[in-house]
């Protein structure tokens, strides 16, 4: 459920975590949420083992990961889930017993302390990383052609919007030497929802429709 690639991007080294971890589909959330740390444990693992080698390269998580973006405080805290949002006020970060089974601390953009919670640098033990999610929901959900949309989310459960695919930016790839980020957006295209936004699911039987999930879109500047 893990791919990791490394690009080459002009004369910089880019690490890409390519995922699909496991659905909720089937039992509870939180019981299959073991399966979903194990991939977090995966990546951690790789993840360290890049930082030793080659500490300032910008590494992206991206994917399907079945878990939106502030996954433990929609559970309300009551069980180790595999992504966690903080902000600014939840730092330094508590050692909550989770260790290395929370891989993926994400932050609100603009936070001064993401800068000084390089996991190069030692604190948090627990890699951060920053997710356009909340910010791009806050700042209007513009599409691509910088029109408001209605849409909040990659993925529609039962009449709900859900951010469960994801862009995961280290520091090197959010703000870095050779690369930063440059935006974000949902793929709301037309020809992928109907009427009322609900995207054009692909039917076997008919052979029509595209997917259940709309595509995301980053964009990284050059420096």
């Amino acid at each position: 459920s893990v791919l990791l690639v490394q690009l080459q991007v002009e004369t910089t080294n880019l690490w890409l975590f390519a995922n699909h971890w496991k659905s909720k589909a089937g039992s509870t959330a939180e019981f299959t949420e073991s399966a979903r740390l194990a991939s977090a444990q995966v990546i951690l693992w790789h993840y360290h083992r890049i930082k030793e080698v080659h500490p300032g390269d910008p590494v992206l998580i991206v994917g399907d990961l079945n878990s939106r973006w502030d996954e433990n405080i929609q559970t309300g805290h009551r069980y180790a889930t595999a992504l966690n949002y903080v902000s600014q006020v939840d730092l330094p970060l508590p050692d909550q017993g989770l260790g290395v089974t929370s891989c993926t601390l994400v932050m609100e953009q603009g936070v001064n302390y993401l800068l000084s919670s390089d996991p190069s640098e030692g604190t948090p033990s627990v890699p951060v990383f920053y997710t356009p999610w909340p910010g791009w929901i806050e700042a209007g959900r513009f599409t691509q052609e910088g029109v408001h949309s209605e849409v909040t989310g990659s993925y529609l459960f039962q009449g709900s919007w859900e951010a469960i695919d994801h862009f995961l930016l280290n520091i090197h790839a959010w703000k870095g030497r050779d690369l930063s980020f440059h935006g974000f957006y949902v793929g709301a295209f037309e020809h992928l929802v109907d009427e009322n936004l609900r995207p054009r699911g692909y039917v076997v039987r008919t052979g029509r429709g595209f997917s259940d999930h709309l595509p995301i879109v980053l964009l990284l500047a050059l420096n």
